[in-house]
């Protein structure tokens, strides 16, 4: 007998750690099986989801030239294979052009503006004392950004002196009254000619001028119920004539109170608001 044909001490049929793992398979597909038939299958999310991965993966799809893909959002939580909304470039920068003025532009506003209000304040001041200025007695001139009413001596003070004349009274009502419908700070300046003046109560032509002015101002606020913030009092003397000093008739010129009624910022701010130049606060 031969040694292959010797009996072999293997034991019978199938090892036994081969019954072990059949039965941790079978426990295995138990399990996965149990876990299926608890779970709903969501069959539109499953197709949206694998739709998602096979064109997230695969060959980009062919975008028509004069298209420009836009998406709705810089952000998508998941992809979204419908058609894009198109925007075109030119009805972009129709939609948000903004017309904004230059320096320049701004500034020739202003002075549009500025002037617009001088000549309202002035036509206003011009109708209220046409009858003093037919009369000669009140002069009214723009200057710049200034509105200056010219009240000549002759019709207001006496010669030398800072005490009103009583003739004067009514046109210093309608000034008061005329004065307080307009915007504005108001200066009220005195001056006289070149002719020195030193007596008991005016040392020189500066105490006369400087106490003219206050008299007037303090009608103002006085009898007119004016604000004393509004107003500014200046004393020039001769310092500042309108024509030079050669006679009587040119000194009387030169011998004035003016009254100069200034621009106003919060006036000039609500015009530029209502021109579009500037934003209300």
């Amino acid at each position: 007998m031969s040694d292959e044909e010797e009996e072999c001490d293997c034991p019978a049929g199938a090892p036994g750690w081969l019954a072990t793992f059949a039965d941790l398979m079978s426990l295995l597909m138990c399990f996965f099986v149990l876990l299926l038939s608890f779970a709903e299958m969501n069959v539109p999310k499953f197709k949206q989801a694998s739709g998602s991965l096979k064109n997230a993966f695969g060959i980009q799809r062919v975008v028509i030239a004069d298209a420009i893909p836009m998406g709705n959002s810089t952000i998508m939580t998941e992809f979204s294979p419908g058609k894009p909304d198109l925007v075109q470039f030119d009805t972009l920068a129709q939609d948000f052009q903004i017309n904004v003025p230059t320096l320049d532009e701004f500034e020739e506003k202003k002075e549009e503006e500025e002037q617009k209000i001088v000549d309202e304040k002035a036509q206003e001041l011009e109708q209220a004392l046409q009858e003093d200025i037919a009369k000669g007695n009140i002069e009214l001139e723009k200057q710049g950004k200034n509105v200056v009413l010219r009240v000549k001596e002759q019709a207001s003070f006496p010669s030398g002196s800072d005490k009103f004349q009583k003739q004067f009274i009514p046109s210093l009502q309608k000034i008061m009254k005329a004065l307080k419908k307009v915007k504005g700070k108001i200066t009220v300046a005195g001056h006289t000619d070149d002719v020195p003046i030193q007596s008991k109560k005016f040392r020189s032509n500066w105490d006369l001028s400087s106490s003219r002015a206050v008299t007037v101002t303090q009608a103002f606020i006085k009898y007119g119920k004016m604000p004393a913030e509004r107003f500014e009092v200046r004393g020039h003397a001769d310092t500042q004539p309108l024509v030079k000093n050669r006679d009587a008739e040119s000194r009387a010129k030169n011998r004035r109170v003016e009254i100069i009624i200034g621009m106003d910022s919060k006036e000039l701010l609500g015009k530029m608001v209502e021109a579009g130049y500037l934003k209300e606060l």
